[in-house]
């Protein structure tokens, strides 16, 4: 039987999702559960990849199992689980469901914040310099990257494709000024790899004036690389959701 199954967790500790030799990743804790529960071999597919530090809720992921799940299944699961990854939920889908190729929308959550703050160390980016940015020329170049559809320009160097097509389906850039701290929401039908943490990074730069809007325009129009390329830090960054076909 094949089931999904979401989970949350906080990436600090982590090499991010997926498994990978000789470190810790997020893939690995769960599987290393699944196989202890299910008393069989489990293999896991996430619905994406997230980078080392980056924190996630509703991930999802499928897996198979030999028979139904056991009685306690997910009470025994959070048990054996790290204190920073939790299962959120399992159901069962049909046996040719995938977590990553049936996904149709995908979305993420990044935090700044201006004012020091020891409890948002490991969960939002410290940003000193927040008297300095230009929020409204950060707002205008969101909403000319929103209109893009090829995002070579915000893709990591060796990213791992060919395809730079992606929709941006909703986006959002709230700013508190009074508790110094931005938020921006975007969920696309895909994102390619370092997409979100580049986004950021450019629109802080043009928001302290150290690459303009027309920069990032010329860089969608010749699909090249940016100026000034700058990967915001993991820890600010969340997976929150994705969508499935009903």
């Amino acid at each position: 039987m094949r089931y999904l199954g979401r989970i949350d967790f906080k990436g600090t500790h982590f090499h991010g999702w997926q498994r990978q030799p000789d470190v810790i990743t997020v893939q690995s804790e769960v599987e290393k559960a699944l196989r202890t529960v299910l008393h069989e071999e489990v293999r896991t597919y996430g619905c994406c990849r997230t980078d080392a530090g980056v924190h996630a809720r509703n991930f999802a992921f499928h897996f198979d199992c030999g028979s139904p799940l056991p009685e306690r299944f997910f009470r025994s699961i959070n048990a054996l689980l790290p204190e920073d990854i939790a299962l959120t939920d399992v159901q069962p889908v049909d046996p040719n469901f995938h977590a990553r190729f049936h996904a149709v929308e995908r979305s993420y959550r990044y935090f700044i914040h201006g004012r020091k703050d020891p409890f948002s160390k490991d969960i939002s980016w410290h940003f000193p310099a927040w008297d300095k940015l230009d929020f409204d020329g950060m707002q205008r170049t969101l909403e000319m990257i929103a209109q893009q559809q090829e995002f070579y320009p915000f893709c990591k160097v060796k990213g791992g494709t060919n395809d730079y097509r992606c929709r941006i389906i909703s986006y959002r850039l709230d700013i508190d000024s009074n508790a110094k701290r931005l938020t921006l929401d975007i969920a696309a039908t895909r994102f390619l790899r370092g997409m979100v943490r580049m986004i950021v990074g450019a629109l802080v730069q043009v928001g302290l004036g150290q690459m303009q809007i027309e920069d990032i325009r010329h860089a969608f129009q010749h699909q090249q690389r940016l100026p000034k390329s700058l990967s915001a830090p993991a820890q600010g960054l969340f997976f929150t959701g994705v969508v499935y076909p009903q």
